[in-house]
């Protein structure tokens, strides 16, 4: 494991020269003429890190965020892998009526703002573009912040081809009344309840004000640690119940080294990030 320190700083020639003289790529946000920013990293294993930060502090540089990375290693010798597509390209349009909540209050901002926490999936979900099957990613995320995956058919074909066990892939309207042929949402028969999550540093607890249901917070440096053996998560999928978030309620969802290499070795696996997930308690 190590870490990426992700910057991004307002574009000048003393940064640009010092990361040039470090071998550090940049790249510009969104620049204009009167306001030009870059973004850049520096990684925790690379020789001089602890260095290079340093410099960038007394350049006056913000402060960086820090993300979790793995080794190929780590990766590949891990049972169990969280999965997470980084392509936001489906747009679910029954989202109100898809959803049921627990909680709704209207909060005291202007005129009063309806909120809404505690979200469970109620009925098939209808989607405006099906996913194009043109290139290696075939899992794509939805932009409710609901963390819901959807998968092209390609990956209904190599569950079928391969016997994968634990994948429920649950049909989406495309139109209305009219089932999409190569777009599903995809979820698991193995449901994780919150009692199987082994706790640790980084894993904080938020509770509802109104009905007190706890949700769990995964904060730097917790990794994902499951209750059991092994031997209990033998299937090729697994998602967690909704838990995760202040109120967002979403699922994690994990494959099996098994179905990852497949995916790998078909190129399937493309813009899906993967976690390394723990077994046992420590």
């Amino acid at each position: 494991m190590y870490y990426e320190y992700s910057f991004s700083a307002f574009y000048k020639p003393e940064l640009r020269d010092f990361l040039k003289a470090n071998g550090i790529k940049y790249k510009p946000a969104n620049p204009t003429p009167k306001d030009r920013f870059v973004w850049f990293s520096v990684y925790s294993n690379s020789a001089n890190c602890d260095e290079i930060i340093k410099k960038l502090q007394e350049m006056k540089v913000a402060k960086p965020a820090r993300l979790t990375k793995y080794t190929k290693e780590e990766i590949e010798s891990a049972q169990l892998l969280i999965i997470r597509p980084a392509r936001h390209s489906i747009e679910i349009t029954n989202y109100k009526s898809a959803y049921e909540c627990t909680c709704t209050w209207i909060a005291p901002v202007g005129r009063g703002l309806e909120m809404v926490k505690h979200r469970s999936q109620k009925d098939i979900f209808a989607i405006r573009k099906e996913l194009p099957m043109k290139n290696s990613a075939a899992f794509s995320n939805e932009d409710t912040g609901q963390s819901e995956i959807f998968v092209d058919s390609r990956i209904l074909k190599l569950t079928q081809d391969n016997s994968l066990r634990g994948l429920d892939f649950e049909k989406v309207y495309r139109k209305k009344g009219v089932y999409s042929d190569n777009t599903f949402h995809l979820k698991s028969t193995n449901i994780i309840p919150k009692e199987s999550i082994c706790k640790g540093e980084g894993l904080e607890s938020s509770f509802c004000k109104f009905c007190g249901r706890e949700q769990y917070i995964m904060k730097d440096p917790y990794q994902l640690r499951l209750k059991g053996t092994p031997d209990d998560y033998a299937d090729d999928m697994y998602m967690t119940d909704r838990f995760w978030g202040p109120g967002i309620d979403s699922s994690k969802y994990m494959i099996s080294q098994r179905f990852y290499r497949l995916l790998v070795e078909n190129k399937l696996n493309g813009k899906l990030v993967v976690e390394p997930v723990f077994i046992g308690e420590e």
